[in-house]
């Protein structure tokens, strides 16, 4: 008896470890078969592809797209300024909007909507019409262009990371995570911002894999810290320890964008 039961025993052992290793081994072929398709999925993905992207940014490109962007100043001693963009384009009717406000300051929004060849300028609350001359049209323009300030020179030292999406777009996400010479978005920094240099800087990159959106920058996102000026302190102009962060994402591309010029705006001359 106890002969029997010594046999069972042996037998429903050897059989546990039989599972066992063909569990094994079906674990192990799946976990290759995943690494093998995440590497073909790798492979397919054009590495020129951030590159094309910043080089021809073809968000510009686009009948219309609405666009956010929040950047963050932290200096040494913890002092944070949140800044936070929103533009609208439509150039089928050839109107944008541009709004910037600071975190915190009632009466820091300035909202510009321009039009052919009239402005609207929002400023402590109170709308003002003007006529659209070139410096107002070269600036608005400058600064509505975030994304080739924000992106220029990252070129280098990014990785695949894989497919997301991006307000119902399909991108390829890239993370970033180097030593840049950048420049920062103009509403920062001032128009002719001088590049940076030697900034370190992390983050991710989303562009769009769509036909009819390739190469579109979708997001960005990163963090970089280095010697930099920053605009948002009133007592130095010198170039200090600071950490500055940024996050823009578009939405809205080629759909119908609503823009409402303001009725009754005070007609003034802007001096230039």
């Amino acid at each position: 008896m106890k002969k029997f039961i010594f046999i069972v025993f042996i037998f429903i052992l050897t059989s546990i470890m039989m599972l066992s290793s063909c569990s094994d081994n079906s674990s192990n072929t799946k976990t290759k078969e995943k690494s093998a398709e995440k590497k073909e999925a790798v492979e397919k993905v054009d590495i020129n592809q951030i590159k094309t992207a910043i080089t021809d940014n073809k968000l510009m490109q686009q009948d219309s797209y609405s666009l956010k962007c929040n950047t963050l100043w932290k200096d040494a001693e913890q002092n944070e300024t949140n800044n936070n963009i929103e533009i609208s384009r439509d150039k089928k009717n050839n109107i944008i909007s541009f709004k910037n406000f600071i975190d915190n300051e009632a009466d820091s929004e300035v909202e510009i909507i321009r039009q052919d060849q009239k402005t609207w300028i929002k400023m402590m609350g109170e709308w003002y019409e003007t006529e659209s001359t070139e410096e107002i049209i070269t600036q608005v323009d400058e600064l509505s262009d975030i994304y080739s300030q924000i992106a220029s020179g990252l070129y280098e030292n990014y990785e695949y990371i894989g497919a997301e999406d991006v307000n119902g777009v399909n991108c390829n996400k890239f993370s970033i995570d180097g030593t840049y010479n950048i420049k920062l978005p103009t509403i920062d920094n001032g128009i002719d911002t001088e590049e940076l240099k030697d900034i370190k800087l992390k983050g991710n990159i989303y562009i769009s894999t769509d036909d009819n959106l390739k190469d579109v920058i979708m997001k960005v996102v990163y963090k970089c810290e280095g010697k930099m000026i920053n605009p948002y302190d009133m007592n130095s102009d010198e170039a200090k320890d600071n950490i500055f962060e940024v996050n823009v994402e578009v939405s809205s591309i080629n759909e119908e964008i609503k823009i409402e010029i303001p009725e009754n705006a005070e007609k003034m001359d802007m001096g230039f």
